[in-house]
């Protein structure tokens, strides 16, 4: 499926893919967000201690977040723009907003990178490159990757078939979050 076969449009800060007017007058199916400026990036990563994880820096150095499938799932960015009306208005959700209350059993190194709408869980990063979904309220692991790559890729390819071909969800809400492995692994 192609959610560029239902709409598109571009704004000064995004790309938008597939309307789905059955979530809402303004919603779009996927929201992929333009790369922020250089020094935004930098300023951001020197608010965490120990920086961005280096796969997560190269991500936004790209992408500045992502907003998939009717806001299932999100992956942060750096907003530039506060608007709520007009074309300004689709921003990333704030990575710094969301780091300012972490679970209370997180590492200095710990970051929340995305979340899961459904549950509310996040997905978390640290000092490699594995990131790992866990519940709004401890960052013990319930399912893992090895990469940032390897969980967008997979993710997409999951979630696609939870969806028909005008953005409208034919899967179960309990399929919208990865299901716990034995291991809490891929």
């Amino acid at each position: 499926m192609s959610a560029r076969s239902f709409g598109y449009k571009e704004t000064r800060y995004a790309k938008l893919f597939g309307r789905v007017p059955h979530v809402g007058a303004e919603a779009w199916f996927h929201e992929i967000f333009k790369s922020p400026s250089r020094e935004a990036l930098l300023s951001v990563d020197r608010k965490f201690r120990g920086g961005l994880p280096s796969s997560f820096k190269t991500f936004l150095q790209s992408v500045n977040g992502l907003i998939l499938f009717s806001d299932t799932l999100a992956v942060f960015g750096i907003p530039v723009s506060y608007a709520r009306r007009g074309d300004d208005a689709y921003q990333p959700y704030s990575l710094l907003d969301v780091n300012q209350e972490l679970p209370a059993n997180a590492s200095d190194t710990t970051i929340l990178i995305g979340r899961y709408s459904y549950d509310g869980s996040n997905l978390c990063m640290g000092d490699g490159p594995r990131v790992w979904r866990c519940s709004s309220k401890s960052i013990r692991p319930l399912y893992e990757w090895p990469s940032l790559e390897n969980m967008i890729e997979s993710e997409i390819d999951r979630l696609s078939c939870l969806f028909d071909a005008t953005g409208h969800q034919i899967g179960k809400d309990s399929q919208l979050v990865p299901k716990k492995t034995a291991r809490g692994r891929v």
